[in-house]
């Protein structure tokens, strides 16, 4: 089922002080593949990472939002991060079916927008007994839109975080035959323009295998219970739901965004140079 998941970047205090220990710094524990390099996203298809970036797997996307005090969802496929850069990408897949796209002239961001803030309200209470910093979806700096040509749907909302940080969370569903595949480019506010065009190139390079592409559907196969509005509400809570769309989501969409806050400028600053293969 699809879970809304919005991601915060905080301080990494404990990173801060391994700098007086000679322990290695615990994102580099992470098996991650340096570019150029084609790595699998789980089995359903595949990203080439260009030169300058490094991807991880499941079990590494896992610790990373373990160590950026986020809350891993359970469907994680894989991260992908620029080896210089202050952003990241979370993939997760939904193996919800064939989703139909019969609602793209329907989107209505102002009553989605409503459902995600009270979303993210109840997901608050399970940041507070985690003792993370609760989040605040403060509006659209995208509101949603489809592209009937690639079949992905994509979105951006603004999070501010009890501790005076804040962050974008920009979504895209790449639509499948199987389901959808999930992408959250998590950055700080001020980054978005410059690293957008950036996330595009690589993202390019991001293709489901043939037999699970959108265009490989046949009849017969499974298709999802929702449209496009749920992929953005919360997915199978929406079919779920006896109440409408927009009532009772809550119990789906998971813990919140992640979060960024002032803790980017710590991550990205301890790390390591380049090995030498990568920079080869």
């Amino acid at each position: 089922m699809t879970r809304f998941t919005t991601l915060l970047f905080v301080p990494f205090l404990a990173l801060a002080q391994e700098k007086e220990s000679k322990e290695k710094d615990p994102m580099e524990q992470i098996p991650w593949e340096y570019g150029p390099t084609v790595s699998k996203v789980g089995s359903q298809g595949e990203i080439k990472v260009p030169k300058g970036y490094r991807f991880a797997g499941a079990a590494g996307a896992k610790k990373f939002l373990t160590l950026t005090r986020n809350i891993p969802g359970g469907r994680e496929l894989g991260i992908l991060e620029p080896t210089k850069g202050r952003w990241f990408v979370i993939f997760e897949f939904d193996p919800s079916g064939y989703v139909k796209d019969e609602e793209k002239s329907k989107l209505d961001p102002a009553a989605m927008l409503a459902s995600l803030r009270e979303g993210q309200q109840r997901g608050n209470e399970e940041r507070r007994n985690r003792g993370l910093d609760t989040l605040t979806i403060t509006g659209w700096v995208q509101p949603p839109h489809y592209d009937e040509t690639t079949h992905n749907l994509e979105w951006s909302l603004h999070v501010d975080a009890s501790d005076g940080g804040s962050s974008v969370n920009h979504s895209t569903r790449y639509l499948g035959r199987r389901g959808v595949m999930e992408v959250g480019l998590i950055l700080g506010p001020g980054d978005l323009e410059a690293a957008m065009p950036a996330f595009r190139e690589v993202m390019s390079g991001f293709n489901y295998t043939p037999d699970n592409r959108y265009s490989a559907f046949v009849e017969g196969d499974k298709v999802a219970e929702y449209g496009l509005t749920a992929l953005i509400v919360g997915g199978a809570a929406a079919a779920a739901s006896k109440k409408g769309l927009f009532k009772g989501l809550w119990k789906i969409i998971g813990f919140g965004v992640v979060a960024l806050g002032g803790l980017i400028k710590k991550i990205f600053a301890r790390k390591e140079p380049e090995p030498e293969a990568e920079r080869a």
